[in-house]
């Protein structure tokens, strides 16, 4: 009875009589026998509260009006808190999606790039006769290619692709990019890091290179000896600094004459440095602030040194 009251209720706001019939607007035509079917199903259709409150009345009948009473209200809150249970999934649902959705264009646009600066493998050379600048791009593919050079000369990590490797030019060592970042930490004095690819060349600067890597490095630094700690790919950069210090600038493992030879060179270079970065802030003018940091201030925000 309830729910037949209901859906009178529901057609008389609707616009129709009983008998289907269209009420107001001085129209006496009944409706199409679809949109009246259509109508009916929307109204005699009950949300959660509805029927909450329908069960509830007739579950509590027995105990008369006052028990009609309490059980319409009792099951109307019940289906009221699953309507809102219902929406809150819903609105859940839908902003986990969005977010799945925008992670998902994230990490596809990660993987574009990759791909993009992974495909990057052509060695450029510059020079006025384009034979000697393709003969020295051939060379140093091939120096990239040697079996001591296809891995770190820090840690060991794998060069697979041109791309993965870096060099550091004051050195003659081919690295993998955390070992270059950690480089950067030692100032252009001590090393500077080029890439391969990324970077072009200039015929002396890749002839001098070739003259060196990682099997001529490693007798000059470590003079037959293997440190008893080396950094290994996974270690943290903190740890590929310390070793890069030791072995790069205290020279650690070196000849003790290769130490002093190459620590005279580094403090040459240091001053050399100090000296351009002090004629610089003097150019600048008084009135403007100097840079701190000497020479490294002059350094550029990207890993190559160049």
């Amino acid at each position: 009875a309830a729910r037949l009251r209901l859906a009178a209720r529901r057609r008389s706001r609707a616009g129709f009589s009983p008998s289907g019939r269209a009420e107001g607007g001085g129209g006496s035509g009944a409706s199409a026998p679809g949109e009246w079917a259509h109508r009916e199903a929307d109204a005699t259709e009950m949300s959660a509260s509805e029927t909450g409150a329908f069960f509830g009345s007739v579950v509590m009948s027995p105990g008369g009006v006052p028990g009609v009473l309490v059980g319409g209200a009792l099951g109307f809150a019940a289906g009221m808190l699953v309507e809102t249970v219902g929406e809150v999934r819903a609105k859940v649902a839908t902003a986990y999606r969005a977010v799945l959705r925008s992670e998902e264009r994230a990490v596809a646009q990660q993987q574009h790039a990759r791909s993009t600066v992974g495909a990057i493998e052509t060695i450029s050379v510059s020079s006025e006769d384009p034979a000697q600048a393709e003969a020295v791009a051939m060379q140093m593919s091939d120096f990239l290619e040697r079996p001591a050079n296809r891995k770190c000369a820090d840690c060991a990590a794998r060069l697979l692709k041109r791309s993965d490797a870096w060099v550091s030019t004051s050195l003659g060592v081919v690295l993998c990019v955390e070992c270059a970042a950690a480089h950067r930490h030692l100032g252009p004095s001590v090393s500077r890091i080029r890439s391969p690819v990324f970077d072009r060349w200039d015929v002396p600067s890749a002839q001098r290179l070739l003259e060196q890597g990682n099997d001529v490095a490693g007798r000059t630094f470590y003079n037959g000896t293997t440190p008893a700690r080396m950094p290994r790919p996974d270690s943290p950069g903190a740890e590929r600094r310390a070793h890069a210090r030791e072995k790069y600038v205290r020279m650690r493992w070196a000849a003790p004459e290769v130490r002093h030879a190459r620590q005279a060179q580094m403090a040459s270079s240091r001053a050399a440095a100090e000296a351009r970065a002090s004629a610089g802030r003097e150019k600048k003018g008084a009135g403007e602030q100097p840079p701190t940091g000497g020479a490294r201030a002059w350094r550029m925000a990207s890993l190559s040194s160049e």
